[in-house]
């Protein structure tokens, strides 16, 4: 059953040129990368993240609540600290690395995804 299901999506899958990636790609990063306002974009997703993060560890600490909890109000403020971080690193135009390029599909994630 494995073995058909990759020969099947072998068979189906399209393959492009590597002229037609290079394209594609050129295109959406001048899309994204190269807007003069784009980066206030991670600042806008970062900023709140953060702070509801940090407004959680302080309400979980205060009113005693499972310790579990603090693991998610840390990864609110950790998720909002790092695309604060990308925006930093697309307005210094320092783009050109894995980590921008993970927190820039993070935030161009479609909405059925989130």
């Amino acid at each position: 059953m494995l073995l058909l299901t990759i020969v099947w999506a072998c068979y189906t899958t399209k393959e492009y040129h590597t002229e037609q990636l290079t394209i594609f790609s050129q295109t959406k990063l001048q899309e994204f990368g190269t807007t003069e306002g784009s980066f206030t974009h991670f600042y806008r997703t970062g900023t709140p993240c953060l702070i509801i993060g940090v407004i959680g560890v302080a309400v979980i600490a205060w009113q005693q609540l499972a310790q579990q909890l603090f693991i998610l109000a840390f990864g609110i403020a950790l998720f909002g600290v790092l695309q604060l971080i990308a925006g930093f690193m697309q307005k210094k135009q320092k783009t050109d690395n894995g980590f921008f390029h993970v927190m820039q599909d993070l935030l161009q994630m479609p909405f059925s995804l989130h």
